[in-house]
C-alpha cells in the first residue's frame, strides 16, 4: 500500500511522520503549482471550488508517482468539505484510477484509524499512538514557529531573513525522526528568529486573516499573502492553524472555550452555524477589532457558501466595528499580481487611516458614544 494525500499548507510534513512510524510507504504529490490547478480543473465539476479542484490535482499527480492509497479529511454538511473525499474518488474511478480511498472523520475517526492499522500489518495501538503522536508533535511545532515568523517579518532589517529561516526549519523537521529532533528543531527556529536584526522601534499595522481554512493554509492560493504583507511591514494573525483545527474537528474537542467565545462575538451579526468557517470569520474579525487590529482580509474560494454568508456580514461588521475589511474571491483564473495589488492598496490605505486617528480623527467603534 502506497499512501497519499493531498496539500494544505506543510500537512503533508505531519502526515508523512505518522504514516512512515506506522510502517507504511509514503508518496508525497508534488508541491501544488499551476499543473495541480489546471490538472483538477479539467476534471473536476462546474461549480467545484478551487480547494477541491487542487486536492484532485494532488491525487492525479500522485497517482503517476505510483500511489494506490489517497487519506482525505471527511466530515458532514453545510460546509461541502465533508464530502470532497466521496466526490472526488466517484470522479477518479470514473476516470479509470484502481485506488483504496481512506476518510478520517469525527465521528470515524478511529475506525478509520484501525482501517489503517490493520492495513499496516495490524500495528498495535501502542505503536498507533506513537505514530499520532510523532505526527502531532511536529503539527505543534510548525504552528508555533509560524507564528513567530509573522511577528518577525514586519520588524526584519533584512527582508526574507524569517521566511528563510522558517523554510530551513521545515526541512529539518522532516527530517526529524524522534521526539528530541523535533525538540531541537523547534528550539533551534526560535533562536534563530530571536537572533535576526530588528528594528524594535517599528510599530507594525495588525492584519487578521479570517477565511476558507484551505485558502488561509495553502500559499499558492493566497498568493502567499503572509510574507507578501510582512514584507509591506505588517504583522500578520491568521485565525485558523492546522493544530487547532484538528483537535476540535477530529479529537473529539469540538466547541472549545475559544470556539464558544467565537460563537459570543459573532453573535450580534450571525446567530447560528452555517458550516465551515462562516461563523469563526465573523466572531474573529468582532475580535480582531476590539483588539485594535488595523483591519481584517477575508480569503474565499469561488462558491464556497459559508464563506459567502461571511462576505455578505463583514460589511456590517466592518461599519459597526470600525474596521476596515478586504474580501480576496480565489478561483483557479485570478492572478497572484491583481491580488497582490489589492492587498498593497489596502496596507495603503490602513496606513493612512492611521495617520488620521493619530491626528485626532478617530473613527467610532460599536460602542462607543
Amino acid at each position: 500500500m502506497k499512501i497519499t494525500f493531498p496539500h494544505m499548507g506543510n500537512l503533508s510534513i505531519a502526515l508523512k511522520a505518522m504514516f512512515t512510524a506506522l510502517g507504511l510507504e509514503v508518496i508525497v504529490p508534488p508541491r501544488t503549482n499551476q499543473q495541480t490547478i489546471a490538472l483538477g480543473s479539467k476534471y473536476a465539476r462546474e461549480g467545484a471550488c478551487l480547494p477541491f479542484k487542487i486536492n484532485l490535482g494532488n491525487y492525479l499527480q500522485a497517482f503517476e508517482l505510483g500511489a494506490d492509497t489517497v487519506v482525505m479529511l471527511g466530515g458532514s454538511g453545510p460546509c461541502r468539505f465533508g464530502y470532497f473525499g466521496r466526490l472526488q474518488q466517484a470522479i477518479l474511478e470514473d476516470l479509470g484510477y484502481n485506488f483504496r480511498m481512506v476518510l478520517l472523520e469525527g465521528g470515524t475517526f478511529k475506525a478509520s484509524i484501525d482501517r489503517l492499522r490493520k492495513q499496516a500489518g495490524d500495528r498495535s495501538w501502542l505503536e498507533v499512538g506513537q505514530a499520532i503522536r510523532c505526527g502531532w508533535s511536529k503539527l505543534k511545532a510548525m504552528d508555533r514557529i509560524e507564528a513567530e515568523a509573522h511577528k518577525a517579518r514586519p520588524l526584519e532589517l533584512e527582508g526574507g531573513a524569517a521566511t528563510r529561516v522558517y523554510n530551513e526549519f521545515l526541512e529539518n523537521l522532516d527530517r526529524a525522526d524522534s521526539p528530541a529532533q523535533v525538540r531541537g528543531c523547534r528550539e533551534w527556529a526560535l533562536e534563530a528568529l530571536a537572533r535576526l536584526p530588528k528594528d524594535l522601534d517599528r510599530k507594525p499595522l495588525k492584519v487578521g486573516l479570517v477565511g476558507d481554512i484551505y485558502m488561509l493554509l495553502e500559499p499558492v492560493c493566497n498568493a502567499h499573502i503572509e510574507e507578501f504583507l510582512g514584507g509591506l511591514g505588517v504583522e500578520v494573525t491568521r485565525s485558523i492553524y492546522l493544530s487547532h483545527w484538528i483537535a476540535t474537528n477530529l479529537m473529539g474537542l469540538e466547541r472549545t472555550r475559544y470556539g464558544k467565545g467565537l460563537i459570543r462575538a459573532a453573535r450580534p451579526f450571525l446567530g447560528s452555524v452555517v458550516g465551515g468557517h462562516g461563523l469563526d470569520s465573523i466572531g474573529n474579525a468582532v475580535n480582531y477589532a476590539d483588539q485594535g487590529y488595523a483591519g481584517v482580509i477575508q480569503i474565499l474560494p469561488l462558491t464556497c457558501m459559508p464563506e459567502i454568508v461571511a462576505k455578505g456580514i463583514l460589511p456590517k461588521v466592518s461599519a459597526e466595528c470600525g474596521i476596515p475589511v478586504l474580501n480576496l474571491v480565489v478561483d483557479e483564473n485570478s492572478s497572484d499580481v491583481g491580488m497582490k495589488t489589492r492587498v498593497e492598496a489596502f496596507v495603503d490605505m490602513l496606513a493612512r487611516k492611521k495617520v488620521f486617528e493619530r491626528a485626532g480623527f478617530c473613527l467610532e467603534k460599536r460602542g462607543n458614544s
